[in-house]
């Protein structure tokens, strides 16, 4: 009998989650360590903002999940890992043993350097945290401050904007963006994103880095000063140290470096997926789509590992559907060159977004494994 251990129960982990009977089925224990009873799909996120959507249909249960399915679940958050000993170590729990090891930790927002209030800054990850912000804003807050230029922070401002218009509420944004607003796409794409931001109570400042953050005041680079009463960080990304911590192979950025079989370098007892990671022979975004196609390859790699057969490489796609939620039930699809705005494009993403959510909510229901075809 071996032990297979998740750490972490994000989105590439989630056919191992409703696979877990036939681990089990197969004389191997699951246990998985997570830092909340419930995993926030990324996708919907913005949503939670303007309204469109509450916690409940943006969440999976894996406790719950992972007990049906006849594993063990800790609620608690990992801090180490001993790969000699192939232990991994959690904050109230101690040292967990494993045989396989797959790690979905995520990633973490970099608070800015000053002394602020922290109670009034909210960073994008984990995606719950949207929520909390929302509940956080009250009636007399006049400027609330969205500091990231991507794709993040473009939705999360839009989507407040219509939260802010739609209720009444007095209040305006204002987004810092960086030296330049959505860089990694293409002009056409910017120019429809600053147009629905102009049509909302949302200042953007583009050309514009935040350089730290005082109680009360956003200092810029360029020395303007905003005020604001709530912040949300949506700036860039970094994995856990707790890699580099263990010695284990990591990428430039810290994440656990990987080969094509989603396996760690040096030590192929470790496996990883989602924002955690970095690949040996290529860069990969850390967008959500890469984590979800992750964890079918996961599934059945982590099956090969622990009964010693052949494994499966990750072949992540060259394009991919993005479409932003701008609010309001308004939408932009990128597909290849195409580009397309208005309600339509938002309702294919809510179909996408609510159909992978029920396939898998619906999973955890009836304990019926997911197929990872």
């Amino acid at each position: 009998m071996a032990t297979l251990v998740l750490a972490g129960a994000g989105h590439a982990h989630l056919p191992i989650l409703t696979n877990i009977p036939e681990f089990v089925r197969r004389g191997h224990c699951v246990t998985v360590i997570g830092a909340d009873d419930f995993h926030y799909y990324s996708g919907m996120g913005p949503g939670l903002l303007s309204g469109d959507y509450r916690p409940e249909h943006t969440r999976f249960d894996v406790a719950t999940l992972t007990r049906r399915g006849g594993g063990t679940f800790v609620r608690d958050r990992v801090t180490g890992i001993d790969p000699g000993t192939r232990k991994v170590h959690t904050e109230n729990s101690g040292w967990i043993d494993y045989d396989v090891l797959s790690c979905n930790l995520g990633s973490s927002v970099c608070l800015p350097t000053g002394e602020f209030d922290k109670d009034r800054v909210f960073t994008v990850k984990p995606i719950e945290n949207l929520d909390k912000f929302r509940r956080s804003v009250q009636a007399t807050d006049r400027n609330l401050l969205v500091v990231g230029g991507g794709a993040a922070g473009a939705e999360i401002a839009a989507n407040l904007g219509c939260w802010l218009s739609g209720s009444g509420h007095s209040a305006h944004v204002d987004l810092i963006a960086g030296n330049v607003f959505l860089a990694d796409f293409p002009a056409g794409i910017r120019h429809r994103v600053e147009r629905t931001l102009d049509a909302l109570p949302v200042r953007l400042h583009a050309g514009e880095r935040l350089a730290k953050l005082e109680r009360g005041q956003a200092i810029l680079e360029s020395g303007l000063a905003l005020p604001y009463d709530r912040a949300l960080l949506a700036t860039g990304v970094t994995p856990p140290l707790l890699f580099a911590e263990a010695d284990l192979p990591t990428g430039q950025d810290g994440g656990l470096l990987v080969n094509r079989f989603l396996q760690a370098i040096d030590h192929p007892e470790i496996f990883g997926g989602g924002d955690c990671i970095s690949f040996a022979d290529r860069h990969l975004a850390r967008v959500g789509v890469y984590a979800v196609r992750q964890g079918p390859v996961l599934l059945r790699n982590l099956l090969a590992a622990l009964e010693g057969e052949q494994l499966t490489p990750f072949r992540p796609q060259n394009h991919f559907l993005l479409i932003f939620n701008l609010g309001r039930q308004q939408g932009l699809l990128r597909w290849h060159s195409l580009t397309w705005s208005g309600r339509i494009p938002f309702l294919i993403k809510d179909y996408i977004d609510r159909r992978f959510m029920q396939e898998y909510q619906r999973c955890g229901e009836t304990n019926q494994p997911h197929s990872s075809s």
